[in-house]
C-alpha cells in the first residue's frame, strides 16, 4: 500500500512540474503603462484606412495597426482588433487580430488570464481537402510582449495597448516581426 501512495505522489509531483513548465514557457507577465492611451502611435490610427478588398466585420473605426512581417509605413490597414471579456470570469481577456478576404486569411487571439498573458496564431481557408487535420500549424509564436494600460477591465471599458511578437513559420524556418498598436472597448 504505501508503494502505491509513493507511486501515486510521485506522479503528481511529475504531472504538477510538468504543467508549471508548460505554464512558464506558453505564457508572460503583461506590462502595464497608462502612458500607452496618449501615444502618438494610437493618436495616428484615426488616420489611417482599411487595405482594398478588407473585410471587415465590425466598426468602421480603424482600432488597431497592427502588422505581419513589416512595419507599418503606409495609412492602409489589413488587420482588425475585437477584445472581449470571457463569459464566465471577469479575470479572462481576449484580444483577437484577425486579417480576412472572408475566404482565408489570419487570426491571433491574445488570452490574458489575470497578469499573465498567451498568444496564438492560426491560418484559415475554404479550400478543404482530405487530411487537413494531418497538416501541422503554419506558425508558432516564438516571443511575445503585450503593454495595456490598465490591469483589468469591464464591458465597456477603453483598452488601450501595444503587442510585440516574434512569429516563426513552420513551413521554412522563417522568422517575421509583427505587432502594432490598438484600441477599442472591451465587449
Amino acid at each position: 500500500m504505501k508503494n502505491i501512495l509513493k507511486i501515486f505522489l510521485i506522479f503528481i509531483t511529475a504531472l504538477a512540474f510538468i504543467f508549471t513548465a508548460f505554464f512558464f514557457l506558453k505564457f508572460n507577465k503583461v506590462e502595464y503603462q497608462s502612458s500607452v492611451s496618449n501615444s502618438t502611435a494610437v493618436k495616428k490610427l484615426n488616420k489611417k484606412v482599411f487595405a482594398p478588398g478588407f473585410l471587415n466585420t465590425g466598426s468602421s473605426a480603424i482600432s488597431t495597426d497592427f502588422s505581419f512581417d513589416r512595419e507599418a509605413k503606409n495609412d492602409t490597414i489589413g488587420f482588425s482588433f475585437h477584445p472581449s471579456l470571457h463569459e464566465n470570469s471577469e479575470n479572462r481577456l481576449s484580444l483577437n487580430f484577425n486579417s480576412g478576404d472572408g475566404y482565408s486569411g489570419l487570426n491571433i487571439e491574445v488570452m490574458k488570464i489575470g497578469s499573465w498573458f498567451s498568444s496564438s496564431i492560426e491560418t484559415y481557408t475554404d479550400n478543404v481537402k482530405p487530411f487537413d487535420f494531418l497538416d501541422r500549424d503554419q506558425y508558432s509564436i516564438k516571443k511575445q510582449k503585450l503593454i495595456l494600460n490598465k490591469p483589468e477591465y469591464k464591458k465597456g471599458d477603453s483598452i488601450f495597448g501595444k503587442i510585440e511578437l516574434e512569429i516563426q513559420s513552420n513551413i521554412n524556418d522563417s522568422v517575421y516581426q509583427a505587432g502594432g498598436y490598438f484600441r477599442g472597448k472591451i465587449e
